[in-house]
């Protein structure tokens, strides 16, 4: 859209991630990214090992800075630093997902998130937990956290059984006026965290001067023009939107539905038991 920040028509452009990386000793330093998915995702690697990776002076808005999704593999050493996150849809992300091919826990441990900013995140400023997302026609299946989740009645959450947190950092972390929860913290009952440290982690419900009239194309001198797609007809984004409020709407109907089974089921055993007393 014409505005800066991430609704429903910017978040159609899924899987356009700014930096995808895996592997060992990566550098990446001074880049600006604006997209609608993660600004940069450590990923795994086919070695089963991703290590030792810095990034810095790094300007993100869009689905994070991140490490993940983690399926059965390891992540170590990792460090973000030095960076600000403007408008972003989550900020500081990390996930666990279900692994299709690999029957084993992941490990993310050693990561340290430095002198951050966020401004105005918009869904989460931090997320470390299960990966949420959905990978079906059903928007708020969990796979394995629903994108719904917890927005909207009995939709669920769940952690990637066995796969853990260790060692995690997160020090000087300003989260300025986020718009919906400043973070959610998460894990599988299984194996919970170990060494969560937080060290001058800051929420506040404004926006300090400083940052209240910031410059999106001077921040991101990759916006020449407004942020826009100039090749899709105005008609077409209409009938996008339309069909993502249907989408909604059957979502919500279909969770009515269900509420209202659940309770023709339950009431009749709650009388039952009743009558038995």
């Amino acid at each position: 859209t014409d505005r800066p920040g991430h609704g429903i028509y910017d978040l159609s452009a899924t899987n356009t991630d700014g930096i995808d990386v895996s592997g060992n000793n990566v550098h990446v330093h001074d880049v600006d990214i604006y997209n609608q998915d993660d600004c940069i995702a450590v990923k795994d690697a086919p070695s089963g090992l991703s290590q030792n990776m810095l990034f810095e002076r790094v300007n993100a808005s869009g689905l994070g800075l991140t490490i993940g999704s983690i399926g059965g593999t390891a992540v170590r050493n990792i460090t973000f630093r030095d960076s600000l996150l403007y408008k972003t849809t989550k900020g500081i992300y990390m996930k666990f997902r279900n692994d299709e091919w690999r029957d084993t826990p992941g490990l993310i441990e050693d990561v340290t998130y430095e002198n951050i900013v966020l401004v105005e995140p918009e869904w989460w400023g931090l997320w470390i937990g299960p990966a949420q997302q959905s990978i079906s026609g059903n928007v708020c299946h969990p796979s394995p956290c629903s994108l719904c989740w917890p927005v909207i009645p009995l939709t669920e959450c769940f952690g990637k059984k066995g796969s853990q947190y260790k060692n995690i950092v997160l020090k000087n972390i300003k989260i300025h006026h986020p718009l919906g929860s400043p973070g959610v913290i998460l894990a599988d009952e299984s194996a919970p965290i170990e060494g969560l440290l937080f060290e001058d982690v800051l929420v506040t419900r404004y926006v300090p001067t400083l940052w209240r009239s910031i410059d999106v194309v001077a921040t991101f001198p990759g916006l020449k023009e407004p942020i826009q797609d100039g090749y899709m007809h105005p008609l077409m984004k209409l009938l996008y939107s339309l069909l993502m409020i249907a989408a909604t709407l059957l979502s919500v109907k279909l969770l009515a539905r269900g509420i209202r089974s659940f309770w023709a089921w339950e009431s009749p055993r709650r009388g039952g038991e009743a009558a038995a007393k």
